[in-house]
């Protein structure tokens, strides 16, 4: 249950054959039934919408619903599941040459083109983090990154998030690992020079940022000081599937805008494209741009997305949970 597994599906080509998402996907998809998510799964919606794969991806430790595994058998429908925490699970989930039947690319028979959309993601990363490399620790921010307004959500380590920050040449000022809720004494002691909101479009209106921007602003710490309280809105911000380069690219942007144009070239290798579902890159907001938080959609450039050879006809239904917060 992954809006993760939704973008694969859409990237590979199978759009047109998703019967059935999870209510917290953020990729808006018109006319696909929503089934519900991964606590309560609406099993007569799912049966409705006659998938013939349906993709889960459950927490660790917990296996697929025995309801699910029931109305699998009786309609012969092909149940895969995925486990994603970090960047490499995401690339693991997409094509895996080790498993290379237990990985969205093998459950539908498409492996040549999800292992050439994972290479095309793997040499952006690879370009990036060779870009980072480069920095001076001095020039690496302290980074207080939120997946949450209220209460408070911030992203710790052993997260896809964090391998993102890391590429994008920042630290992690939190040092606890995954998800977790921090009070405002938490936020003082990690003392960030750059706080970063993720969030998609609709998910918090002009006031509510406009609030969550004063408190922090009133916050002691570097970041206030220096009006670095950021906002990247995008739909695919907070997933963790094949918008993990084109995201963490938009990440260095914001803590390095110096360096833009040295960011803008070493994730921009004609053999090395990775494009979004949204049909975009990644797109940021800061109180600059009003244009964006007033909820207008962002302009980036298009790119090429690779297509499925010979995608099978089959229906993907999928469901989801909240990204990250379903993961803590």
């Amino acid at each position: 249950m992954s809006p993760a597994v939704t973008q694969m599906l859409i990237e590979l080509g199978f759009r047109d054959q998703i019967v059935g998402v999870g209510r917290y996907d953020p990729i808006d998809l018109p006319g696909v039934r929503v089934v519900g998510d991964s606590v309560h799964l609406d099993y007569e919606k799912l049966a409705a919408a006659r998938p013939t794969h349906v993709f889960l991806q459950p927490e660790r430790g917990v296996g697929v619903p025995e309801r699910l595994t029931e109305l699998a058998e009786h309609h012969h429908w092909a149940v895969g599941t995925v486990q994603i925490d970090t960047v490499d699970d995401a690339l693991r989930a997409l094509y895996d040459p080790a498993r290379p039947d237990a990985c969205i690319g093998g459950y539908l028979d498409v492996s040549d083109a999800a292992a050439a959309l994972r290479t095309r993601i793997e040499a952006r990363l690879a370009g990036l983090r060779a870009w980072s490399a480069g920095l001076a620790d001095a020039d690496r921010p302290r980074v207080l990154i939120v997946f949450r307004t209220d209460p408070l959500g911030v992203v710790g380590r052993h997260t896809f998030l964090d391998d993102m920050l890391t590429t994008a040449g920042g630290v992690n000022a939190i040092d606890a690992g995954y998800y977790i809720s921090v009070d405002r004494e938490r936020v003082l002691a990690a003392s960030p020079d750059v706080v970063l909101l993720l969030t998609s479009p609709g998910e918090y209106t002009d006031a509510q940022l406009d609030a969550w921007r004063a408190t922090m602003k009133a916050l002691d710490i570097p970041a206030a000081k220096s009006d670095r309280i950021e906002v990247l809105r995008d739909p695919l911000a907070k997933i963790p599937s094949t918008s993990v380069a084109t995201i963490a690219a938009e990440i260095a942007r914001r803590l390095h805008p110096s360096r833009v144009k040295a960011i803008d070239h070493a994730v921009s290798s004609d053999d090395a494209v990775e494009s979004g579902a949204t049909g975009g890159s990644s797109a940021s907001d800061t109180r600059s741009d009003d244009d964006a938080l007033a909820g207008k959609p962002p302009v980036a450039p298009e790119p090429s997305a690779p297509k499925a050879s010979a995608p099978k006809p089959a229906s993907a239904s999928t469901s989801s949970t909240p990204q990250p917060a379903g993961t803590p």
